[in-house]
Parts: structure tokens; sequence; C-alpha cells
């Protein structure tokens, strides 16, 4: 742009010159004939006075002066005109310049603004997808603490509720007088508990295992209370009082009690880490 726009000031500049020699080498045909006529009237003037000096008389004088202020005028006239009109031109491409220059920079500016807000919405949208994944993490960690607490309650509630009615069982085989409705209501209790630690723990997991395997040797014992007591409860089969190992029965009471702490544990530990 400063480039066309030297061209063109330059352009202008050698026109106006060359224009201006251009008039003033123009053969003036109205001065030639004005000039003659003023040098005839003078030589006629001077061939009459027969003196070796020109006289020139007042109207020949002021004609001779118009014809000079002519010749002048003419670029006097226009060159003002030129003059405007090459300002005009250098503002009109000035203005242009500038516009486009200031178009220019508002495009860049607005670019730059774009991509720095696109840049600070995908920084936005990047913080509020981490919390979110955050946020789902707590929830779901929150969730499986809760069940995994709630587990734990339910285990230790029915391990306390299946010793407790193993006990009473053991007590109510070795009574002399049997009440088989208590004995009914106490049975079913025992086996529903019993039914539902099955259902609550993994025998894949080792200390699943270990409680189970010691329930079991729990349950076989308390059968064969079970057996004695109907055999020490019927007279008719002559085989006389069969007694009771209860010191087997404690000892794996205890034992139960003891892995079913271990297995608590450790699920309570997952809930705190």
């Amino acid at each position: 742009m400063k480039r066309i726009l030297s061209i063109i000031i330059l352009t202008l500049f050698f026109a106006i010159t060359a224009f201006g020699q251009t008039i003033k080498s123009k053969p003036p045909i109205e001065t030639d004939s004005i000039s003659k006529t003023i040098l005839s009237d003078v030589s006629n003037s001077n061939f009459k006075n027969e003196q070796d000096s020109i006289v020139i008389s007042i109207q020949q004088f002021d004609e001779l002066t118009k014809l000079l202020k002519k010749d002048d005028g003419f670029l006097n006239d226009i060159l003002p005109s030129l003059i405007a009109l090459l300002v005009v031109v250098i503002s009109t491409w000035g203005a242009i310049y500038i516009g486009k220059k200031q178009i220019n920079i508002q495009i860049r500016t607005g670019e730059e603004q774009l991509r720095s807000q696109e840049a600070q919405s995908q920084e936005q949208l990047k913080v509020a997808r981490e919390q979110i994944q955050e946020t789902s993490k707590l929830a779901i960690k929150q969730i499986n603490s809760n069940n995994r607490q709630d587990w734990v309650i339910d285990t230790r509630n029915t391990v306390s509720e299946l010793m407790a009615q193993a006990n009473l069982l053991n007590i109510e085989f070795q009574e002399k007088n049997i009440n088989f409705e208590k004995r009914k209501a106490i049975h079913e209790k025992f086996v529903f508990n019993k039914n539902k630690l099955y259902l609550l723990l993994k025998p894949e997991k080792e200390k699943h295992k270990l409680f189970l395997d010691s329930l079991e040797e729990f349950i076989n014992t308390l059968d064969t209370h079970l057996l004695k007591s109907n055999a020490n409860n019927n007279p008719d089969l002559g085989i006389g009082f069969i007694p009771y190992d209860n010191g087997k029965f404690l000892a794996q009471t205890n034992k139960i009690i003891e892995n079913a702490r271990n297995l608590l544990y450790e699920e309570w530990g997952k809930i705190q880490s």
C-alpha cells in the first residue's frame, strides 16, 4: 500500500511539472499577434520620430503587461486545483490504508479473542468433566461403603442370633422333659440364620471359608447332641444315658466367634480405606 501511494504521488508530481512546461512551451497564437501589433506600432512610431531609442506608449505598455500576466495566469489558476487534487488523492488513499489496517487489526484481535475464549471453554469443560468424574467416583465409593457397612452389620447380627439359638437348642436337648414346640421354634430360627449366612458369605474368600468350615463342624456337633437327646429320652431303646460333649460344643462356639470377628474386621477395614 505504501509503495502504491508513493508511485501515485510521484506520478502526479511529474504530471504537474510536465504540464507546466508544456504550457510554457506552447506557441502563443494570440500573444504573437498582439506582440506583432505592438512591435508594428513601435516601429512606426520610431520611424516617424527617426530616433535611435524605442518609444512605447502607455496603452502599448498596458497591453504588453496584460499579455505577460495572461501567460502566467493559466498556470497559476490550475496549479492550486492540481495541488488540491493531489491532497485529496493522498488523503483518500491514506484513509483507505488506515481503514484496512484497522480492519486487519480488528480481525486479528477478534480471532485471538475467539481462540482465547475457545481455550478457556475447553479448559472449563475439562475441569467440569474431571469434577464430575471425581464426584461420581466419590459417590460410587460412598455407595459401596454404605453397602459394605450394611453387609457387615447384617452378618454380625446374623452370627449373634445363630449362636444364641444354638446355645438354647443345646440346653433344650439336655432337658429331661422335652418341649417339642419350643424346640421346633428355636430350631426354625437357627436354620433360617444358618441359611442366611450361607447366602451372605462366599467360600472362595479365605476368611469366609474359615468361618463356614468352623460353622459346619459346630452344626455337626449340635446334630450329635440332638441324636443323643432323642436316645436319652426314649427308654424303649435300652441304651442308657449318653453323655453330651459340652466342652467340644463350647470350644467350637468360641472358634466360630473368633473366625467371624476376623472376617468382620477385614471387611470393616475396607470401609475405612
